[in-house]
């Protein structure tokens, strides 16, 4: 009797912790039910916490010359991300905008639209330190990233809010990159 109890709770704990295992996984699909459901926190922990899965999700797929998934919703996704940033409960996910930015490049579809609210982010919550506290490696690319566009223009008041390793980093993409 004791070994039969075990067995069906040992196999509906297996079950159970499947089905949330499953749950939390971060994909696509698990971003578009949390987007849907408007589940705050499982949108945060699903949304791409770096460059080539947020372009896989939002961008466009140059090998097959189409859409990704989620490409004609995509200013909806981040808009809601950047919403959900703006709760001080959030605070913690901005680093994110860091590790999304890092080794980015610019399109001009969803990317670009992540790029404009990103510096937006930064420039009106006064969020300085993000690129501030960065190694300057990390921060040179952040910068690219930030600036990277067909016609770059610097930002004064932008550059002003940064430390001078950062401000050089900046200069030295104006000078030499852009």
């Amino acid at each position: 009797m004791y070994k039969i109890k075990f067995i069906y709770l040992l196999s509906l704990f297996l079950f159970v912790s499947c089905k949330t295992s499953s749950q939390t996984d971060i994909n696509i699909n698990n971003l578009e039910e949390s987007f849907i459901n408007k589940d705050e926190s499982q949108f945060l922990n699903q949304f791409p916490k770096e460059f080539k899965q947020f372009n896989e999700y939002f961008g466009w797929d140059i090998e097959k010359d189409e859409p990704s998934e989620l490409y004609k919703e995509s200013n909806n996704y981040i808009d809601y991300w950047f919403n959900l940033l703006n709760k001080n409960e959030n605070e913690k996910y901005e680093n994110n905008i860091i590790s999304i930015c890092y080794n980015g490049k610019w399109y001009a579809d969803a990317v670009n639209y992540f790029q404009y609210k990103s510096l937006s982010y930064i420039k009106e919550k006064n969020k300085y330190y993000l690129i501030n506290e960065l190694d300057d490696m990390k921060a040179k690319s952040v910068l690219f990233f930030l600036f990277d566009s067909p016609n770059p223009k610097k930002d004064n008041v932008f550059n002003s809010n940064l430390n001078s390793s950062k401000r050089k980093i900046i200069d030295d993409l104006f000078n030499a990159v852009f």
